[in-house]
């Protein structure tokens, strides 16, 4: 439900994956076969029908041996994810901050320690961008093959033209900052605090405080 990445259309998802880490030797498979097990989706009747588009991967992590001092250096930093990260956590190591691997695991770490509300708003948010998107997509291309149509007629590059501008407007029309101000407007009546509806929607404390009417609070992190 949450592979789509921030404000994607729903036309770019993709295949499902299940990772597993395991911090043993799970598969007696030959070393050759390296450390990482892949899995498929098998339909019991009929063997031929395999579904790759699922799959459960395992990564056993005895098995890794890094063969550069990049993969050494990658190995170790997971390895400080894995062990160092946790609810407890209040100052994150700037190399796992400076890495934007481990970074970007770091930020799905702060989303998953959202309240109940708080991931409701944000996930409602992105979802909604997402329509949008998905929207503006879906529209762009009737008004390009509107514009194809008419520029046969009248030449094929001004069809084109024509096609794409139409898209754009009504793109525009619907934009994001639209989407925008509809959500901090409703994450405002639901009392969300204005500094997370700030690094949610883009929106700065004195535009959230604009359109939704209400002063900006004052206890803003910075």
């Amino acid at each position: 439900a949450n592979q789509l990445g921030k404000g994607v259309s729903f036309q770019e998802l993709k295949d499902v994956y299940a990772l597993s880490l395991v911090n043993e030797e799970a598969f007696c498979y030959d070393k050759d076969d390296g450390y990482i097990q892949e899995f498929y989706l098998i339909n019991k009747k009929h063997t031929h029908d395999i579904r790759t588009n699922l799959a459960l991967i395992f990564v056993e992590l005895p098995k890794f041996k890094p063969e550069n001092k990049g993969d050494k250096k990658m190995k170790e930093l997971w390895m400080k994810f894995l062990t160092q990260i946790n609810e407890n956590t209040h100052k994150v190591d700037d190399e796992l901050l400076q890495n934007p691997e481990t970074r970007q695991a770091l930020d799905i770490v702060e989303e998953s320690a959202y309240t109940d509300a708080e991931l409701a708003a944000y996930q409602k948010y992105w979802l909604d961008i997402s329509t949008e998107k998905s929207a503006i997509l879906g529209a762009e291309k009737r008004g390009l093959a509107a514009g194809i149509e008419q520029g046969r007629a009248e030449g094929l590059t001004q069809g084109l033209t024509q096609g794409r501008a139409e898209g754009e407007k009504i793109g525009m029309e619907k934009g994001a900052r639209a989407q925008a101000i509809e959500s901090a407007r409703k994450m405002k009546a639901e009392h969300l605090p204005t500094d997370l509806i700030a690094r949610i929607t883009g929106l700065t404390p004195d535009e959230i405080a604009e359109v939704t009417k209400l002063p900006p609070d004052d206890n803003c992190e910075s």
